[in-house]
């Protein structure tokens, strides 16, 4: 399946990066953003993912591909860290940086 997203736009995930308030940042609360505020388009994109086994981690795989392909709004740090995801749980996620 290509990573191709038709509902979360680059425009979607530029506005969720905005919203970000550090520079730098994990995945973790730009997914939540796009659950709280872009969720007509986040709930479509997840339900094209649920004949995944898993279609939380589908979707989360596929709106971080096309994270790293914003180089005009943010910089893949290549590193990670631990952070409290949706579920509250804590995981690994990427880290990010917002260009000026």
């Amino acid at each position: 399946m290509a990573n191709e997203m038709e509902h979360l736009t680059d425009r979607i995930l530029r506005g969720a990066v905005e919203r970000q308030v550090e520079d730098e940042f994990d995945t973790h609360p730009v997914f939540i953003t796009l659950m709280t505020d872009f969720g007509y388009a986040y709930v479509r994109e997840l339900d094209k993912c649920l004949e995944h086994e898993k279609p939380f981690e589908r979707l989360h795989t596929r709106i971080g591909g096309r994270l790293a392909k914003l180089n005009d709004t943010l910089k893949q740090l290549h590193r990670k860290r631990r952070s409290k995801n949706f579920r509250g749980n804590i995981d690994e996620c990427e880290i990010w940086r917002k260009v000026k």
